[in-house]
């Protein structure tokens, strides 16, 4: 089984991203935002792919994405993003840190991103 894990400060797009991941197979994780230790989470729950939100309260998703992406162990680990946003610099800070997708909740609908993970795992 594939593990997603989501760092989402919107509690019901978290309970609506975990329905339909599983619906797919995943084994969901959803939390507000980072911990502080961030990198022991994901040593022990073993992601396959990290959905990020990048506006979060404690810890932004850009600075998570450089902490998981700096460290050797999790590094490998593709992630993206789904946020608000959607200003160029924005988007070439994800692109920067080697996203697998940069994805605006303006633009496309949390269904329709579930959808999409499967092929960002792929890619």
């Amino acid at each position: 089984m594939k593990k997603i894990l989501a760092f989402e400060d919107n509690q019901n797009l978290l309970d609506e991203f975990k329905n339909e991941y599983q619906k797919l197979g995943f084994e969901f994780l959803g939390l507000p935002f980072p911990p502080e230790d961030l990198i022991a989470l994901i040593l022990r729950f073993k992601p396959d792919i990290i959905s990020m939100d990048v506006t979060m309260p404690y810890m932004d998703g850009i600075s998570a994405a450089k902490i998981i992406k700096a460290n050797p162990q999790t590094a490998g680990i593709p992630l993206f993003f789904y946020t608000n946003m959607g200003r160029p610099e924005d988007k070439g800070r994800g692109k920067a840190l080697g996203a697998a997708g940069y994805f605006l909740k303006t633009e496309i609908s949390p269904l329709e991103l579930v959808k999409l993970v499967p092929g960002l795992l792929n890619s």
